[in-house]
Parts: C-alpha cells; sequence; structure tokens
C-alpha cells in the first residue's frame, strides 16, 4: 500500500514512492521504491496526481544488494485499475 509520493525529495535527485509491503513472514516494512532521477521522471510525465496514498501497488524492480534498506528500483508498477508506469 501506498503511504508516501514525493515527486521531488529535497536534498535529493530522486523521485520516490513509499510504500508499505508484508514480507514471507508477515511482518510489514516499509520500502523506498526509486522511480529515477527526478527531472527524467516529471519529463516521462509523470505527476504528482501519478499515484495517490492508500493505493495497492504492484511493483516490479531491481532490489538493493542487501535486503535490510528495503529499497528497490522500479522497473514497473501496476495501478489497481491495470495501468502501468514504466520505467
Amino acid at each position: 500500500m501506498l503511504v508516501q509520493y514525493a515527486l521531488k525529495v529535497p536534498g535529493s535527485l530522486e523521485s520516490i514512492l513509499y510504500i508499505k509491503a508484508d514480507d514471507k513472514n508477515g511482518e510489514s516494512h516499509q520500502w523506498a521504491v526509486v522511480l529515477g532521477n527526478s527531472s527524467e521522471v516529471m519529463k516521462a510525465g509523470t505527476t504528482i496526481r501519478s499515484f495517490s496514498p492508500g493505493q495497492n501497488l504492484v511493483v516490479t524492480g531491481n532490489p538493493s544488494k542487501d535486503a535490510s534498506d528495503h529499497r528497490i528500483l522500479a522497473k514497473k508498477i501496476t495501478r489497481p485499475d491495470g495501468s502501468v508506469w514504466n520505467r
């Protein structure tokens, strides 16, 4: 579930979604889903209205090498209505 969406993160060049997801043991973790460089993400048409808190999203991407980071570089995000955001 989407918790927060930062199109432009202060002090950073990245756009990030913060989601809560359960692991295989049922424990909930907050994940940082990196969309990419903020200016590139915005040029591609992503806006502050592209995602909404509370949405259940399916994220496909490349997780951090350190699993405890709970960070993933998004490649594809599927919204509840079936629409897709691609990197």
